[in-house]
């Protein structure tokens, strides 16, 4: 027979236990709970800070963007300071340029007896050689008048061994800006400008000014017609004739304006010529962005206006 012994001390002991346990858990539970929901608060606040963060950024793109909606392609390139775009009055130019009165040259003389002379360009187109005499170089490039001057000079003495010409002060000249510039007037420019400059210290064109049709007139005659887009866009040098004193620079009135919005790399507005098509449109744009919808395009017209 077994006996069983029951100790009622260890059981209330044990039940005692027990109870304890369970306190704790729940207690556990609760601060773990009320920790969460005070995570979970601190997460919602940083939530709506970084939401205000992102509605001012989305606010502020969206003013830029409309705000680049209304600059015309190119009106940038002249808002820049006019003496940044200028050519400084030095001698290192190439040898396609060509002289005129008030060039100066230096003329370096190698042989028995060394020399340095300072030949000023005169009215009449030529310089003076001591010990050689007149000799004519205006309407020649700084290349044919540096290669005339030294075989003169190589000539004229048996003790000359060899000659050297640097263009040392370059010509003002007078020209005139008219037609749609911000800053019509004659200008003085040095003999380096090119059609560029003339435009750069008058302002460029106006809002009403072309672009894309820039006229070079010299003697009454257009010799060159420029085209900015030509630089800018394309890449190609449409400004390589050097100005002349007495040239004017007429800048005609803009034609078939056209801004370009929505996911477009560089939204704004163009000048477009008369055979140029929507694809050049978007060429001049930059292209679709990578977040163009390209199945849908919105093509509004204003009749009557610049037409």
């Amino acid at each position: 027979m077994t006996l069983i012994h029951y100790d009622e001390s260890h059981f209330n002991l044990v039940i005692s236990e027990d109870s304890i346990f369970l306190n704790h858990i729940n207690n556990t539970a609760k601060n773990n709970n009320d920790q969460v929901k005070l995570e979970n608060l601190h997460l919602k606040k940083k939530i709506e800070e970084l939401q205000k963060e992102l509605d001012l950024l989305r606010g502020e793109l969206l003013e830029s963007e409309e705000n680049k909606l209304d600059i015309r392609f190119g009106s940038e390139i002249f808002s820049l300071m006019q003496t940044t775009l200028m050519p400084f009055n030095e001698p290192n130019f190439d040898a396609s340029y060509i002289l005129d009165y008030g060039d100066v040259l230096e003329l370096q003389i190698i042989g028995q007896k060394s020399d340095s002379l300072l030949l000023p360009i005169k009215r009449d187109g030529s310089i003076n050689i001591p010990d050689v005499g007149k000799l004519r170089v205006a309407g020649l490039s700084l290349e044919n008048a540096s290669n005339t001057i030294t075989e003169t000079v190589k000539s004229s003495s048996s003790s000359i061994v060899n000659a050297f010409v640097t263009l040392v002060s370059v010509r003002d000249i007078q020209v005139i800006v008219a037609g749609n510039v911000f800053s019509p007037g004659p200008y003085t420019l040095n003999g380096n400008s090119s059609l560029f400059h003339a435009l750069t210290v008058s302002g460029g064109p106006s809002d009403n000014g072309s672009f894309r049709k820039i006229e070079l007139v010299r003697e009454n005659r257009v010799i060159e017609t420029a085209d900015i887009y030509e630089t800018f866009i394309y890449g190609k040098s449409s400004f390589s004739t050097r100005l002349r004193s007495g040239d004017l620079i007429f800048v005609n009135p803009s034609r078939n304006i056209v801004s370009v919005t929505g996911a477009v790399k560089r939204p704004g507005i163009y000048e477009l010529k008369e055979k140029e098509t929507l694809n050049d449109l978007l060429f001049f744009s930059g292209g679709f962005s990578s977040f163009a919808y390209k199945n849908t395009l919105f093509i509004e017209s204003v009749v009557g206006i610049n037409k």
